[in-house]
């Protein structure tokens, strides 16, 4: 029990692998005595440490032995408990449908028998998961339920997270002066209440938002400062993020081989984590630098490799990007009408998607077309 304790002690201090070195100890040592419901507390406990630590094959079969005992104990709250986890590595792998299915099961589960922490949580990450999903109003409206429960259960902490998450939500809306002006308060906030994970998302929040207004000197200085507390605290996931806006920023200083470097090793820890969606997403942004740097041929060869792959997701926004970037290509090679055909295709996509700078991008676009096409 003692090695259980101080593994989850260090896991809210970010000392992952620390964590989850103790969490095994205390396993082992449960499982010799046949304390099966102790085995599996361990395994559900040592889930968030491995996710953390992209050990994502892992932290699915913990998850799977530990619903199997919990299931064999009939054991009710620990399985809605055991669904938080196990979708957080869902969510991680930005597999986000299906971790907020898991969510649910686990908030509908976990309400009725007054898990005040449980709920809380599970409503964080139904919301993160809208967001993803482009739900931004559902998203909102589950945002302002966690934070009014967090704030009538005295939980200042998951209060403050739900800050950070609704400033996340105003830059998915294109609001980047709201945006800004919560996520610098959620990070005071995050960090005076030693939340050392949301400080690190905060700063690698700002780094999108400031690569998003051009502002790459501040994007880079953010990024990096994110990509040192990722480190830090082992989240590779968080780490492989601020290195591709490294990248990225690098990209938008003209610095075009340092950026496909930094990109090249960012894919690498993508994989490493198996995360699909980032990798792909890696290869539109490479093709949007080869764009900018007139390589046509390589630029069209992963686009149209992105464009595979999230065509048959449950990202459109992402597919609309490789349009885009699609139709520009055509554009610049003269062929009209595939320009047409492409930004046609986003349009009809964005008619179902709540994204007003990408139908801002694609009318501009389009109207691009249409003037070479003397219409």
């Amino acid at each position: 029990m003692l090695f259980r304790s101080k593994a989850n002690v260090l896991y809210l201090m970010g000392r992952n692998q620390e964590a989850l070195t103790l969490h095994e100890s205390a396993g082992a040592l449960f499982e010799q005595a046949k304390a099966w419901e102790e085995v599996g507390r361990t395994l559900s406990a040592s889930l968030q440490p491995m996710l953390l630590l992209g050990e994502h094959d892992r932290a699915l079969e913990a998850a799977g032995r530990a619903r199997e005992i919990f299931t064999r104990l009939g054991d009710p709250r620990r399985l809605a408990r055991l669904e938080i986890n196990a979708a957080n590595i869902l969510l991680r792998q930005d597999r986000f449908a299906e971790a907020l299915e898991g969510y649910r099961r686990a908030y509908k589960q976990l309400l009725p028998r007054g898990e005040v922490e449980g709920v809380a949580v599970s409503l964080h990450n139904m919301a993160v998961c809208q967001m993803l999903l482009n739900d931004f109003r559902e998203a909102l409206t589950t945002h302002q339920r966690a934070r009014d429960y967090c704030t009538e259960h005295d939980m200042p902490l998951l209060a403050g997270q739900a800050d950070y998450n609704i400033a996340w939500l105003h830059y998915q809306r294109g609001e980047y002066s709201k945006a800004i002006g919560m996520l610098r308060e959620a990070r005071e906030i995050c960090e005076k209440n030693g939340d050392l994970h949301h400080v690190a998302l905060c700063h690698l929040d700002l780094s999108d938002l400031y690569l998003e207004l051009n502002l790459s000197s501040d994007a880079e200085e953010m990024a990096q400062e994110a990509l040192e507390r990722s480190e830090q605290l082992g989240m590779g996931y968080e780490a492989a993020k601020a290195k591709a806006n490294l990248a990225i920023a690098a990209g938008q200083q003209g610095k075009a081989f340092r950026a496909i470097e930094l990109f090249g090793e960012a894919r690498k820890m993508f994989v490493h984590e198996k995360n699909d969606v980032w990798a792909s997403l890696l290869d539109l942004y490479q093709a949007l630098l080869l764009f900018n740097e007139g390589r046509l041929f390589e630029s069209k060869r992963l686009a149209l490799a992105a464009l595979n792959f999230f065509s048959s997701s449950q990202l459109p926004a992402k597919a609309i990007l490789c349009r885009l970037l699609l139709g520009r290509l055509a554009m610049r090679s003269g062929e009209h009408r595939e320009a047409h055909r492409e930004c046609q295709e986003a349009l009809e996509v964005l008619a179902r998607t709540e994204a007003p700078l990408l139908q801002g991008q694609a009318h501009f676009l389009m109207s691009q077309v249409r003037e070479a096409e003397s219409d």
